[in-house]
């Protein structure tokens, strides 16, 4: 049995309205692969991760989709709530 884990979410600080986003990804408690929201680039956390980093790269729509999501749709929700 093997346990797959995802952490995503945003920071939103009121005062300086900076906006810091967060998808990581885990296998088996261990880091694996996580999202770096600057350069909009995988991070591979372990030499397994390395084939799927290259995979997602090449797929910018879903990098945009995402930065678009952590940059303008959960900052709108942090507000809201």
């Amino acid at each position: 049995v093997h346990v797959f884990q995802m952490i995503v979410g945003c920071e939103w600080d009121d005062e300086t309205n900076k906006i810091t986003g967060f998808h990581q990804k885990g296998c088996d408690g261990e880091d694996f692969i996580a999202l770096d929201f600057e350069t909009k680039t995988w991070t591979a956390a372990k030499q397994q991760a390395v084939f799927t980093k290259h995979q997602w790269e090449n797929n910018r729509a879903f990098i945009n989709y995402m930065f678009n999501y952590f940059s303008q749709i959960f900052p709108d929700w942090l507000k809201m709530y």
